[in-house]
């Protein structure tokens, strides 16, 4: 697994799939160096969240060979935290911060060195980007702290309206967002998906695209992170923050995520929620 520390968003390990007579190539949602300033790395055209908008919300830190990344992630169970198979691959040790819109004043702060990586993730694809890190003791739950619900269906959720957050950047060559932003996307077709980044379109992806501005999306600093679904009374996580077109996050192209009811049984397997 690579940790992928760029300061573009072309990335050495894509993956090229020839629409037409584009080429259109996908790159993870990398970890978010912040020892330097990468360009434009953002919740594009995103907005500040409100107090316990999403409780769910973790920020992830990993610190290796003098360099920290940022990801996102998200509480499934008082245990275990949901994340990208490329935001934990190759890494030993995470800080998790919950309960807080703030990444550098969150309410828990834990430390784990326990994770799972899914054993088919594939860092040149990305299909089965999917991990989850065992937290060292049971948070308590409260207003501020509480999982999200992971989706058993096999509902594809095509033109649903969808929400993701994280603590990416929200402008070119700034510092790290300590703020917790999020954008309101829509769902689209794995077909329509196909059209524009080929075979690395698989079942068990989903794509999405800014609701109100085509350059809404996500990037470096949200991988990770959460896109969610309303259902009814319920929040239901669809998505992990997987990737996006190596164009750029505002260039218009949809971001991918790893679908969430895809892997249920295999998180179920690993954790401790029920099949």
């Amino acid at each position: 697994m690579q940790l992928f520390q760029v300061i573009f968003i072309l990335i050495t390990f894509s993956f090229i799939e020839i629409f037409g007579d584009e080429v259109q190539e996908i790159v993870p949602v990398p970890p978010l160096n912040y020892t330097k300033p990468p360009y434009s790395v953002k919740i594009v055209g995103g907005s500040p969240a409100r107090l316990h908008q999403f409780p769910w919300q973790a920020s992830i830190t990993s610190c290796e060979g003098g360099s920290c990344y940022i990801c996102g992630g998200s509480l499934i169970s008082k245990r275990y935290v949901l994340t990208a198979a490329h935001c934990a691959a190759g890494l030993t040790r995470f800080v998790i911060g919950l309960g807080s819109n703030s990444r550098n004043r969150p309410a828990v702060t834990l430390t784990s060195n326990i994770k799972v990586v899914h054993p088919q993730y594939d860092a040149k694809s990305l299909g089965n980007d999917v991990a989850v890190i065992k937290l060292p003791w049971s948070v308590k739950l409260n207003k501020a702290i509480q999982p999200i619900i992971l989706p058993r269906s096999n509902n594809t959720y095509d033109n649903a309206n969808a929400t993701v957050s994280g603590y990416g950047k929200t402008s070119a060559w700034s510092s790290s967002s300590d703020q917790l932003n999020f954008v309101d996307m829509r769902i689209i077709s794995n077909g329509q998906c196909r059209e524009i980044f080929g075979s690395v379109i698989r079942d068990s992806s989903l794509c999405a695209v800014g609701k109100n501005l085509s350059r809404q999306n996500v990037c470096q600093g949200d991988s990770g992170g959460p896109l969610v679904v309303k259902e009814g009374n319920s929040t239901v996580q669809v998505g992990v923050v997987s990737f996006v077109s190596a164009a750029g996050c505002a260039a218009g192209y949809p971001s991918g995520y790893a679908r969430v009811s895809s892997f249920y049984e295999w998180i179920a397997n690993m954790t401790d929620i029920d099949l």
